[in-house]
């Protein structure tokens, strides 16, 4: 179970994370044009809203590096498959979208564990 304040900064942790892993993922979107940025940032800043709220959990929360970017990973390829409405399982054509899906959640996991760590580390937490 979670308390107020852990929602809170997994919340401030996800949606900056989420800023920061939209951009990385705009990068190779630009050399094709085919970037919408007013759509792109809000909706990578909520998935990574949602994604801090569910890691602030203890029960789920990831305890490593590579655990939060496995966990990034997994939320990047759900996002393809809710917001593309196509399964995991894509078709070549799809393959450069799905690549960029996981791009976006490896960022996301370890900007959020990055913040987190560093919050951990300013108030004298040690894991």
């Amino acid at each position: 179970m979670s308390n107020a304040y852990e929602v809170r900064n997994g919340i401030r942790n996800g949606t900056i994370a989420g800023l920061v892993a939209a951009l990385v993922m705009a990068i190779p979107m630009l050399a094709t044009e085919n970037v919408d940025f007013a759509v792109l940032i809000p909706t990578s800043m909520v998935i990574g809203a949602i994604y801090g709220i569910l890691t602030s959990n203890k029960s789920v929360s990831p305890k490593t590096t590579k655990e939060s970017v496995t966990l990034g990973i997994i939320t990047g390829l759900i996002s393809f498959a809710i917001l593309t409405k196509q399964v995991v399982v894509p078709d070549t054509e799809s393959l450069v979208p799905l690549l960029q899906y996981a791009l976006f959640g490896a960022v996301l996991g370890w900007v959020t564990s990055f913040l987190a760590n560093k919050q951990k580390q300013q108030i004298g937490v040690t894991a």
